[in-house]
Protein backbone atom coordinates (compact mmCIF):
# COMPACT_ATOMS: atom_id res chain seq x y z
CA UNK A 1 0.00 0.00 0.00
CA UNK A 2 1.48 3.10 -1.06
CA UNK A 3 -0.51 5.43 1.70
CA UNK A 4 -2.56 7.11 0.02
CA UNK A 5 -6.46 6.81 -0.38
CA UNK A 6 -6.85 4.76 -3.88
CA UNK A 7 -4.43 2.21 -3.34
CA UNK A 8 -5.29 1.67 0.46
CA UNK A 9 -9.45 1.32 -0.29
CA UNK A 10 -8.30 -1.61 -3.05
CA UNK A 11 -6.01 -2.81 -1.10
CA UNK A 12 -8.76 -3.45 1.50
CA UNK A 13 -11.29 -4.51 -0.90
CA UNK A 14 -8.79 -7.16 -2.46
CA UNK A 15 -8.15 -8.62 0.83
CA UNK A 16 -11.84 -9.30 0.94
CA UNK A 17 -12.35 -10.20 -1.90
CA UNK A 18 -9.23 -13.02 -0.99
CA UNK A 19 -10.75 -13.91 2.22
CA UNK A 20 -13.78 -15.46 0.50
CA UNK A 21 -11.65 -17.24 -1.71
CA UNK A 22 -9.58 -18.77 0.79
CA UNK A 23 -10.37 -22.97 1.41
CA UNK A 24 -8.71 -22.27 5.40
CA UNK A 25 -11.53 -20.19 7.39
CA UNK A 26 -8.14 -18.91 9.47
CA UNK A 27 -6.79 -16.88 6.49
CA UNK A 28 -10.16 -16.05 5.33
CA UNK A 29 -10.22 -14.63 8.88
CA UNK A 30 -6.71 -12.83 8.85
CA UNK A 31 -7.77 -11.28 4.92
CA UNK A 32 -10.59 -9.74 7.16
CA UNK A 33 -8.54 -8.23 10.02
CA UNK A 34 -6.11 -7.12 7.81
CA UNK A 35 -8.69 -5.03 5.43
CA UNK A 36 -10.41 -4.05 8.50
CA UNK A 37 -6.70 -2.72 10.18
CA UNK A 38 -6.50 -1.09 6.41
CA UNK A 39 -9.60 1.17 6.71
CA UNK A 40 -8.77 2.22 10.23
CA UNK A 41 -5.75 3.34 8.62
CA UNK A 42 -7.37 5.01 5.57
CA UNK A 43 -9.38 7.50 8.03
CA UNK A 44 -6.55 9.12 8.82
CA UNK A 45 -5.22 9.57 5.36
CA UNK A 46 -8.56 10.79 4.04
CA UNK A 47 -8.44 13.44 6.58
CA UNK A 48 -5.15 14.20 5.79
CA UNK A 49 -5.58 14.38 2.35
CA UNK A 50 -8.50 16.62 2.65
CA UNK A 51 -6.78 19.17 4.46
CA UNK A 52 -4.16 18.83 1.71
CA UNK A 53 -6.55 20.05 -0.71
CA UNK A 54 -5.98 23.28 -2.46
CA UNK A 55 -9.17 25.99 -1.69
CA UNK A 56 -10.17 28.55 -3.87
CA UNK A 57 -10.57 32.17 -3.26
CA UNK A 58 -13.66 31.33 -0.73
CA UNK A 59 -12.09 28.71 1.09
CA UNK A 60 -13.99 26.10 -0.61
CA UNK A 61 -11.89 22.46 -2.24
CA UNK A 62 -11.04 23.53 -5.35
CA UNK A 63 -11.22 20.36 -7.45
CA UNK A 64 -14.63 18.35 -6.87
CA UNK A 65 -14.33 15.52 -8.62
CA UNK A 66 -11.10 14.56 -6.51
CA UNK A 67 -12.97 15.92 -3.18
CA UNK A 68 -15.93 13.55 -4.65
CA UNK A 69 -13.24 10.19 -4.73
CA UNK A 70 -11.31 11.02 -1.58
CA UNK A 71 -14.75 10.52 0.11
CA UNK A 72 -15.87 7.97 -1.25
CA UNK A 73 -12.36 6.27 0.05
CA UNK A 74 -13.86 7.05 3.75
CA UNK A 75 -17.92 6.00 2.89
CA UNK A 76 -16.01 2.35 1.79
CA UNK A 77 -14.21 2.57 4.53
CA UNK A 78 -17.05 3.20 6.83
CA UNK A 79 -19.07 0.59 5.51
CA UNK A 80 -15.89 -2.15 5.34
CA UNK A 81 -15.46 -1.46 9.11
CA UNK A 82 -19.12 -1.55 10.25
CA UNK A 83 -19.18 1.94 11.56
CA UNK A 84 -22.22 3.32 12.33
CA UNK A 85 -21.38 6.55 10.84
CA UNK A 86 -21.69 5.21 7.22
CA UNK A 87 -24.94 5.90 6.41
CA UNK A 88 -25.31 9.26 7.12
CA UNK A 89 -21.48 9.59 5.37
CA UNK A 90 -23.00 8.06 2.22
CA UNK A 91 -26.24 10.07 2.19
CA UNK A 92 -24.08 12.90 2.51
CA UNK A 93 -21.27 12.36 -0.39
CA UNK A 94 -24.45 11.30 -2.66
CA UNK A 95 -26.06 14.63 -2.44
CA UNK A 96 -23.12 16.62 -3.02
CA UNK A 97 -21.82 14.55 -5.67
CA UNK A 98 -20.74 16.60 -8.92
CA UNK A 99 -22.00 14.35 -11.65
CA UNK A 100 -24.85 11.18 -11.29
CA UNK A 101 -22.20 8.77 -12.40
CA UNK A 102 -19.83 9.10 -9.56
CA UNK A 103 -22.68 8.36 -7.53
CA UNK A 104 -23.83 5.54 -9.27
CA UNK A 105 -20.09 4.13 -9.42
CA UNK A 106 -20.02 4.16 -6.25
CA UNK A 107 -23.31 2.58 -5.59
CA UNK A 108 -21.69 -0.18 -7.52
CA UNK A 109 -18.31 -0.51 -5.57
CA UNK A 110 -20.27 -0.65 -2.26
CA UNK A 111 -22.56 -3.49 -3.46
CA UNK A 112 -19.72 -5.22 -4.41
CA UNK A 113 -17.94 -4.87 -0.83
CA UNK A 114 -21.48 -5.48 0.90
CA UNK A 115 -21.01 -9.33 -1.19
CA UNK A 116 -17.27 -9.88 0.19
CA UNK A 117 -17.95 -8.70 3.81
CA UNK A 118 -18.32 -11.31 6.38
Amino acid sequence: MKRDYYTGINYAFMLDDRARLQAALDEATADHVLARRVRRQLIGIVDATLKGMPSDEHGRIADLAEWYWVEATRVEALMGLGDPQFEAARDALFAAAPESWMKEATQTQLAKLAARLP
